[in-house]
């Protein structure tokens, strides 16, 4: 090609440049939205860990009884007026005897699996009870005879003598 036909370089649009710095953008934008996303929130953290003080008969976990059964009163009132079905009743029931189970053994029993729950030690009543709880949490809504009465009951139950 001869060197009088050469042509100067053709300049990109102001459009590239402006799609440019916009991808840019966005990528961080999207980087700053996954980071913060992915990040614990305080309701995703374990309960807090109230003082443990001996009760009658040397009971460490008195102090902490009276807080859990007054959420079980809080859910079965919840359900008495109709704010929770019993689908709900039995899910928040075993969100608080594992917030319970989680004060009582210093582990998140929020995350732990049915079995992971049978290997702890001296929580075969707890593991039984959150397996009650699993066909009326799963359960299609209003497709359940599990009875409410029973669900509240062993909650109870489990925070008294566990």
């Amino acid at each position: 090609m001869p060197t009088d036909e050469l042509n100067d370089p053709v300049l990109y649009s102001w459009l590239v440049t402006v799609a440019g710095v916009l991808l840019m953008v966005a990528v961080v934008v999207y980087l700053v939205w996954a980071v913060r996303s992915t990040r614990a929130r305080p309701e995703d953290q374990p309960p807090p860990l109230l003082p443990l003080t001996p009760g009658y008969g040397g009971d460490r976990y008195a102090s902490v009884r009276p807080v859990y059964l007054a959420r079980v009163d809080e859910v079965e009132h919840r359900f008495r007026t109709g704010d929770l079905d019993a689908r709900g009743l039995h899910l928040e029931l075993s969100a608080v005897v594992r917030d319970f189970a989680t004060v009582r053994r210093g582990v998140d029993a929020r995350v732990l699996t049915l079995s992971d729950l049978r290997r702890i030690g001296g929580a075969k009543r707890l593991a039984s009870l959150i397996e009650s709880y699993y066909r009326p949490a799963f359960a299609r809504s209003g497709a359940t005879e599990a009875s409410p009465e029973h669900a509240l009951d062993g909650a109870r139950r489990v925070i008294r003598n566990w």
